[in-house]
């Protein structure tokens, strides 16, 4: 029973650790720097989405995160994930240090108020 306590408190920890982790890495910032080339807070969300499709970026739709109408969100996605790495990365155990998606919200009339 004490070793499957311990089991699951490392587990735990490990996971915490992972989450923990937020330095952006150099090419997660090459990569942030590219959509911030293309992508200006004050645009429109909606056509900042056309503007990084055409370049090759994988966005997700724009979003209600909350369901309130307070804001609205798109993720840019930097990284091709293998269903192993999504389920890492949902997990918060971050193999390569690396950071692989930017933020970009906005308020509900559309202009960017932050890309992160």
């Amino acid at each position: 029973m004490k070793k499957i306590r311990k089991s699951l408190i490392s587990l735990l920890m490990l996971l915490l650790c992972g989450c923990a982790n937020t330095n952006p890495s150099p090419a997660y910032n090459l990569e942030l720097n590219k959509v911030k080339e293309f992508v200006k807070v004050g645009d429109d969300i909606y056509s900042a989405k056309e503007k990084l499709k055409k370049i090759g970026k994988d966005c997700s739709e724009v979003y209600d995160p909350t369901g309130l109408g307070d804001n609205l969100m798109m993720i840019v996605n930097h990284e091709n994930l293998t269903p192993t790495g999504g389920f890492l990365y949902a997990a918060g155990i971050n193999v390569n240090n690396s950071l692989i998606s930017t933020v970009i919200e906005a308020n509900m009339n559309g202009v960017i108020t932050s890309i992160e």
